[in-house]
């Protein structure tokens, strides 16, 4: 379990940034919000069966120029 601080420290993302990120992913299903203050992420079962080498191809073809 994270927080976006912690994931936008790791990825080198503004903790907004990494907040817009988690939501997107808590909207489609691949993690789920636990707690409000902090606001503490973990993966669901569709997150952890996610195929990690599609994921990775599909995001750098789609926002690395």
């Amino acid at each position: 379990m994270f927080k976006a601080k912690d994931i936008g420290e790791g990825t080198m993302m503004s903790s907004r940034g990494a907040s817009g990120a988690m939501r997107k992913l808590v909207t489609d299903g691949y993690l789920e919000k636990i707690g409000a203050d902090p606001v503490i992420y973990a993966l669901t079962e569709k997150g952890k069966t996610v195929d990690i080498e599609a994921a990775l191809n599909w995001f750098f073809e789609n926002f690395m120029i």
